[in-house]
Order: structure tokens, then C-alpha cells, then sequence
């Protein structure tokens, strides 16, 4: 779709377009290969290139993000996960959510918690879920809307077995940083042509 007619799409009283950036780059799968962010809910993670995005209060800003994810299990620990909605590698733990596609794509040599959100998906804020289903040694679990999976592999799916059960309410904290308020839209692309008034590339 052009950036045009989404513009055009998007435009109507008390709600006027004045900029429409095409941007960033795609993978195989149709991710795009910066953070993404729409009305608040990431949709992928950052990659070390500039991005465009526009805080809750309106201020647009260009920086070059990086991420922090975690999870508060029900016995109050704080647990880091290693990236969101990518593939998983050895001994890592993975959130995936439905922008991902149907399902983790995961193998099976891992466990899944599908865990529904309690709290809409806002970037630099706290979330809560249940815990609705865990999957031990199976991989691929299906993504849908207000749901997420919390995938484990290794020494990640040790501590998944034991610490994560059904019927848990957990934390979830997916930051952005620099962490400069909630980011309710981001979009990456590269190279970035200008930096301080000079050309940079």
C-alpha cells in the first residue's frame, strides 16, 4: 500500500495528517527489521539504526533505541527475557506476540507459557497477565489477539518449569530506551542522512 493513500486513509476532521514517512526495510517473514510501534504496542524490536517515533506527549524525536525486556514472576522475581517476537536460540527466553504470525515457529526442545493480557500492550509500561496454558517440551504455540507467549530453551526453560506455572499473574515490562515516556509510535529505517544539521552518511 502507498504511503499516500494510507495518509489519505487516515485523514479526517479533528484527526489531520500532516507528515506520512515511509520506512525501514523488511525480512523474509514481512517483519520489519527496526522497531515498530502502533498506538503504543511494539511490534518489533530495535536493531542498532536510527528511528522516528512520537512520545505519548506529542514530541516527535530520531533516536537509536535499545531494549530491556522482563518478567515478574508470581513470586515477585524479576527475570531478564532476551527479545521479542524473533526467533528463539539456545538458552534464551522469547515473547512473542500475535504480530508475530500464527504461531512461535518455535522447535521442540522448550516450553511455552501462553499468557493472556490483562493490561492493553503500552511500551515503557507495566503490564500484567495470566498465565492461561504451559506447554512443556513443545514448541510452535499459536498467537492470538490479547495474548502472548512466553517461549524458553536451555537454561531460559529451567527456570520457565519452575517458576511459571498456570494460573500465575505475571509482570511484563517491555522498555524502550532512552526511556523517554511512553513511545505510542516508532518506525526505523536507514541510513540516517542527517545528524546535528550535517550530512552523516
Amino acid at each position: 500500500e502507498k504511503t499516500s493513500a494510507m495518509a489519505a486513509a487516515a485523514d479526517a476532521e479533528r484527526h489531520r495528517v500532516v507528515a506520512a514517512i515511509n520506512g525501514d526495510f523488511f525480512d523474509k517473514t514481512g517483519m520489519p527489521v527496526n522497531v515498530q510501534v502502533r498506538r503504543g504496542e511494539l511490534f518489533r524490536g530495535p536493531a542498532a539504526h536510527s528511528a522516528f517515533a512520537v512520545t505519548g506527549g506529542g514530541k516527535p524525536l530520531m533516536e537509536v533505541f535499545s531494549a530491556l525486556y522482563s518478567v515478574r514472576t508470581a513470586d515477585g522475581v524479576w527475570r531478564e527475557v532476551q527479545g521479542f517476537n524473533r526467533p528463539r536460540q539456545a538458552d534464551e527466553s522469547i515473547l512473542y506476540s500475535h504480530r508475530y504470525g500464527a504461531g512461535t515457529a518455535t522447535n521442540a526442545y522448550g516450553s511455552e507459557a501462553q499468557v493472556q493480557m490483562l493490561t492493553p500492550f503500552v511500551v515503557n509500561d507495566t503490564l500484567r497477565a495470566v498465565v492461561r496454558e504451559r506447554k512443556l517440551n513443545t514448541g510452535n504455540s499459536p498467537l492470538a489477539f490479547s495474548m502472548m507467549v512466553l517461549s524458553a530453551h536451555g537454561a531460559a526453560q529451567a527456570w520457565l518449569d519452575v517458576r511459571v506455572k498456570s494460573g500465575d499473574t505475571l509482570l511484563v515490562v517491555c522498555t524502550l530506551r532512552p526511556a523517554l515516556g511512553k513511545i505510542v509510535e516508532a518506525i526505523g529505517g536507514l541510513p540516517r542522512i542527517v545528524r546535528d544539521g550535517k550530512v552523516s552518511v
